[in-house]
């Protein structure tokens, strides 16, 4: 039989974007604990030499950003991680350190800024499919269901 916790992280797996609900957060650094305390809404992003700066568009008030880096150049206030498993590396890690303490609503991400589209090998592939917007992502519970998972 298969945990909800093994199921989860096959699931993330399958998308570059997907939310998963849970549980809360281990020993981090302060400036991470004081945003998981306050966030309802964790993104968890893979970042490489992405430019992160549209996070800003979406800081508001219980959203809080975790940026794991493989870059050389790792941003300000990110965790830096080796430079192996491409994002579902990023996204695993996230998980099993974080397991029991994971946010009630947590969303997976490429770094790159969220557009619609997928374009092979095109660094600006957004990975938004019709009629959803990075914000939908953010909503905890829509409709009162435990996920949102869009196929793009």
């Amino acid at each position: 039989m298969m945990t909800q916790g093994a199921r989860r992280a096959i699931a993330l797996l399958l998308s570059p974007l997907l939310v998963l609900p849970s549980g809360s957060a281990l020993i981090l650094p302060t400036k991470t604990k004081q945003c998981r305390a306050t966030a309802v809404v964790e993104v968890v992003l893979a970042q490489y030499r992405e430019n992160i700066s549209w996070t800003h568009d979406y800081a508001t008030p219980g959203v809080c950003f975790t940026i794991y880096s493989k870059g050389d150049q790792p941003p300000v206030g990110s965790f830096p991680l080796p430079n192996v498993g491409r994002e579902s590396h990023s996204f695993l890690h996230h998980i099993v350190h974080n397991y029991d303490t994971l946010a009630p609503w947590t969303v997976f991400s490429q770094a790159v800024r969220p557009s619609w589209g997928f374009f092979s090998g095109d660094s600006q592939s957004g990975h938004l499919s019709d009629n959803v917007d990075f914000w939908d992502y953010l909503q905890p519970y829509p409709n009162r269901k435990d996920s949102y998972f869009v196929f793009s």
